[in-house]
C-alpha cells in the first residue's frame, strides 16, 4: 500500500484561497508589475483591489463568498443586498503588505462605511499574527458542501455570526 504524502492529498493554501474568495481581474490595471517589490499604502491598495473585482461585489461569484454575504446581509436584516459588498484581494498589494485575503464593505443608512478584512488560513499556528479583523481556518481538504454539507454551513455560520458582531460593534 503506497502512503500519500501531505501535498497530493491536500489543498495547497493558494488553492483554497482562490477557489473561497476568487482571483483578481488582473487585466483591468496596469498596476500589478513587480507586485511582490512595490509597497502601496493600505487605502490605495484596497482602491485598487475594488478596481479589480472579477463579479459583481454586491453578488460574489465563488460560492463560499456568495453563501457567506447572503448570510451576513441575513443576519444584518438587509433589505438591499447591495449595501453589502465583497471584495477579493488575493494576491494583491492588499494581501501581500498588509494581511487582506478579502474584505466586506458595508453602506449604512446614513452613507458612511464599515469595512471588515478577512485572512484565509489552513495552518493557524504558522501565523504569528492576523492584521485582518477575521481570521478564517479552513481544513486541509478545503470545504466542499458536496462532500460535507454540515462542516461546509456551520463554517459558513460561524464566519458571519463573527463579521455581524464586528460589523454591530463598529457601527455604534
Amino acid at each position: 500500500m503506497e502512503i500519500m504524502n501531505k501535498f497530493e492529498s491536500a489543498y495547497t493554501g493558494k488553492l483554497i484561497e482562490e477557489e473561497v474568495f476568487g482571483g483578481l481581474d488582473r487585466e483591468r490595471v496596469g498596476v500589478l508589475n513587480d507586485i511582490g517589490k512595490t509597497y502601496l499604502p493600505y487605502r490605495q491598495a484596497m482602491e485598487i483591489v475594488k478596481k479589480m473585482q472579477p463579479f459583481d461585489p454586491s453578488d460574489p461569484e465563488p460560492l463560499f463568498a456568495n453563501d457567506l454575504h447572503a448570510t451576513i446581509a441575513e443576519g444584518l436584516k438587509l433589505d438591499d443586498y447591495d449595501r453589502l459588498k465583497f471584495f477579493t484581494a488575493l494576491n494583491s498589494h492588499l494581501d501581500f503588505f498588509h494581511g487582506v485575503d478579502a474584505f466586506f464593505e458595508l453602506t449604512l443608512e446614513d452613507g458612511k462605511k464599515i469595512v471588515i478584512t478577512l485572512d484565509i488560513t489552513q495552518n493557524v499556528s504558522s501565523k504569528d499574527t492576523c492584521k485582518a479583523d477575521v481570521l478564517i481556518l479552513m481544513p486541509d481538504q478545503g470545504l466542499d458542501p458536496q462532500d460535507d454539507r454540515k462542516m461546509y454551513t456551520d463554517k459558513i455560520k460561524q464566519t458571519a455570526e463573527e463579521i455581524v458582531a464586528i460589523i454591530k460593534s463598529k457601527a455604534d
